[in-house]
């Protein structure tokens, strides 16, 4: 069984919520009054650090990009390696794109599997029927 706890407390009154520190005729800033110019360098101030935090970000993808660009290319030059090419012209009769796809889709529904998942590396045409 969970026990039950009844807090009780005061807010001190630097913890007033807004509207009442309204009423009492103070700020926000704990009782602190700053003039036009000083919120102005506080405004710009945290700009300028927004910017700063900006350009390292910038900076970071730079150098991520350049670090992992060969790694990409290593990897995007063995994926081309392993792909076989399509061989789209068998026994001297070459297959127009209607036909290759008809074949295609054929094998799919007999197999069962997505266009992605087969290749084909040859086909060959039997004039017998």
């Amino acid at each position: 069984m969970c026990p039950f706890f009844v807090l009780k407390f005061e807010r001190p009154k630097s913890c007033l919520p807004f509207r009442e520190m309204k009423e009492r005729g103070g700020s926000m800033l704990s009782g602190q009054e700053i003039s036009v110019a000083e919120s102005f360098v506080i405004a710009i101030t945290g700009m300028a650090i927004v910017m700063l935090e900006l350009a390292l970000l910038a900076l970071f993808v730079v150098i991520l990009s350049k670090v992992l660009a060969p790694l990409a290319k290593a990897q995007a030059e063995k994926a081309e390696a392993a792909a076989p090419q399509p061989v789209a012209e068998t026994g001297g009769c070459r297959l127009d794109d209607d036909e290759i796809a008809a074949v295609m889709t054929a094998i799919c529904q007999e197999s069962g599997c997505r266009p992605e998942e087969i290749v084909i590396k040859s086909i060959v045409v039997r004039n017998e029927l």
